[in-house]
């Protein structure tokens, strides 16, 4: 499941799933070092022990008190998260233009692929050839969004929901505009005891063709109970150790010029191209997120 580089001495492991096999990720056993870490991801078992009752409460969990539940969420949706991507997104409807894409068209000219007849005929010189050219024109294009998700264990479930607000809200916007959006959600954890081992897990939430459905969306992209159960369990697949606490997770993209930048492209968990969505824990920082892919989308169009 994970491809394996090497990366500046240590090791990179990236791995990429479609929703339907991330659904199914209770049923993966995880790689033997990370074995005993398996029931340290359940709601179920940490909830009430004296040890973890004022970390892992059923809020951390996103209101989870037992695992089944984030299968059920991923079955049925977010309504309520969805509402509130909503809300967001209806301040950024305004700040889109109309989508245009890159397209031939064609047209007459003095010099070109073919002569008309008629036009030289009636001595219609600098209009007797067709010609294709490339124009910029009305219509759609596709547009390619990964998103850091989830977060370290003191981030708690409202944070979590943010980022992924952020990259929905701007989506939709999209979507309504005549964009195809593929949206993918990457979560990234460095081992805690095996130097310079680094595991990128990827989650494609929506392809370009797909249509929307938000609250699917909503609860893979921002509830913290689906990270925190399913989301980390995929790491433990990982051929390296992650260490207590399931590792270090990180929230913020390496550089685009930099050796994990580019090793993440090559084993394609991330596109050349991708817009990518940095973490925002809170509202103001989620409408800045929004707003930069919007922008983005804007000047790639110009």
């Amino acid at each position: 499941m994970f491809r394996e580089v090497s990366l500046d001495g240590g090791r990179l492991y990236a791995s990429l799933q479609d929703v339907g096999e991330f659904s199914r990720m209770m049923e993966r056993p995880p790689h033997p070092s990370n074995a005993w870490m398996a029931n340290e991801l359940n709601p179920e078992r940490l909830i009430g022990q004296r040890e973890y009752k004022h970390k892992y409460t059923p809020a951390w969990w996103g209101g989870f008190k037992h695992s089944r539940e984030a299968g059920e969420l991923l079955s049925k949706g977010w309504a309520a998260g969805y509402q509130r991507i909503r809300k967001l997104q209806s301040e950024l409807a305004a700040d889109l233009p109309s989508p245009t894409s890159r397209r031939r068209r064609s047209c007459w000219a003095e010099d070109g692929d073919s002569l008309d007849p008629d036009r030289a005929m009636a001595g219609q010189w600098d209009t007797a050839y067709r010609v294709a050219k490339r124009q910029w024109a009305p219509g759609s294009t596709s547009v390619d969004i990964a998103f850091v998700w989830g977060g370290d264990y003191q981030a708690n479930a409202e944070e979590l929901f943010w980022t992924g607000a952020a990259t929905l809200a701007a989506a939709e916007v999209l979507e309504e505009a005549g964009y195809n959006v593929r949206l993918v959600a990457i979560s990234a954890i460095a081992s805690g005891v095996v130097f310079g081992a680094m595991s990128y897990h990827g989650v494609v939430i929506k392809d370009a063709e797909e249509p929307m459905r938000p609250d699917a969306l909503a609860a893979i992209a921002c509830h913290a109970g689906i990270f925190r159960t399913l989301g980390l369990r995929a790491h433990l697949l990982a051929a390296h150790e992650l260490g207590p606490g399931c590792g270090k997770p990180r929230q913020n993209w390496p550089s685009g010029t930099g050796s994990t930048y580019e090793a993440l492209m090559r084993t394609g968990i991330l596109d050349a191209g991708a817009i990518t969505v940095g973490a925002a824990y809170t509202k103001e920082r989620a409408r800045e997120a929004a707003q930069q892919i919007l922008k983005q989308v804007a000047e790639a169009n110009e």
